[in-house]
């Protein structure tokens, strides 16, 4: 059986910084590995 995760804290996770980095330019904003990466440089 796969390993459960807990979905709603891993999404909330991601939330929080795709809303950091609202108003950013193209895919800053929107793709998560993106944002994430341009949050972190920040």
């Amino acid at each position: 059986m796969p390993r459960s995760v807990n979905h709603v804290a891993s999404r909330a996770r991601r939330k929080k910084i795709l809303g950091l980095t609202r108003g950013y330019f193209g895919a800053r904003k929107n793709v998560w590995t993106v944002a994430k990466n341009t949050w972190k440089k920040v």
